[in-house]
């Protein structure tokens, strides 16, 4: 097994054995030792923990090319006359100048292209526009890479319901980036108190702009239900950013397993930190050993 997966599991097992006996087990057979009460907050990359998965990687293909009109110094098209032609279909002769004939006696025709000509006989001709090759470098496809976020603490015997920023990722923009906008798409796995799912009405994806100017915030002011959501950022090819992740009307909860996902062309991750009023709580998860049976 996978150190994520391990990782995962042991989480969700960690709340359900704290939720159901936490208090009780602590006194068996007279053990001194403490409840496992929390897992501090910890994160981590799917590629370097998934190694069971695939990853998508950037095709190495060949150049393709693409036509492109000759233009002269004053920008107009470079045009060039041609004999102007068409395909006829006529009998095949041998040297002697006789029809050629197939088995079954039939004659024997073949497709030739000739120059058109005028009554008089002079050639027809026509202007045509003077194109070239240019080789156009392959397109990259997106390679995306997933950042998980893990936390649980029932030490308060009870939910916490921080709101606002709660995660900041520092992600650095790799210098030849494309200019464009990139999605940051986030999941979500909130638990509470009582050991049940909470889920969030709404996971909103995240924008970030490279290379284009400013980008308008995207607070969700509306909003009324629990949401979560990745701010939106602007930045430049080169840049060092950081990516805010942001809940808001928590009803409260004691743990989560939440993830981003970014494209690993243009991006590369960097660290990910606590913030805002979840880095209080975070900061005062209780850790034990497990209890003895």
């Amino acid at each position: 097994m996978n150190n994520f997966r391990s990782r995962f599991i042991a989480l969700t097992a960690v709340l359900c054995v704290a939720l159901s006996g936490a208090v009780g087990c602590s006194n068996k057979n007279n053990s001194s030792e403490e409840p496992l009460t929390g897992t501090p907050f910890t994160f981590g990359r799917s590629s370097d923990n998934i190694s069971a998965d695939t990853p998508v990687v950037t095709p190495e293909g060949s150049e393709t090319y693409t036509d492109v009109v000759v233009t002269d110094a004053a920008g107009q098209p470079v045009t060039e006359v041609v004999y102007s032609t068409e395909a006829v279909v006529q009998p095949v002769t041998d040297e002697a100048g006789q029809p050629v004939t197939d088995e079954n006696g039939a004659e024997v025709t073949e497709e030739v292209v000739q120059t058109v000509t005028e009554p008089d006989g002079q050639p027809v001709t026509e202007y045509v526009t003077v194109t070239t090759q240019v080789a156009v470098a392959p397109v990259k496809q997106a390679a995306t890479d997933g950042v998980y976020a893990q936390w649980i603490d029932i030490s308060n015997k009870g939910d916490y319901k921080f709101e606002g920023d709660m995660m900041v990722a520092t992600l650095k923009v790799k210098d030849d980036a494309p200019a464009g906008d990139y999605s940051i798409k986030v999941s979500t796995d909130f638990a509470t108190y009582a050991g049940q799912s909470v889920y969030t009405a709404n996971n909103y994806a995240g924008t970030i702009r490279v290379g284009g100017g400013s980008i308008e915030a995207d607070e969700h002011a509306s909003e009324t239900d629990f949401i979560y959501y990745a701010k939106n950022v602007a930045c430049n090819a080169g840049d060092e950013i950081q990516l805010y992740f942001t809940v808001k009307n928590n009803p409260g909860v004691v743990a989560f397993s939440n993830w981003f996902y970014y494209d690993t062309n243009v991006f590369e991750f960097e660290d990910l930190a606590t913030c805002g009023e979840f880095a209080e709580v975070a900061k005062k998860t209780a850790v034990g050993t497990k209890p003895s049976n």
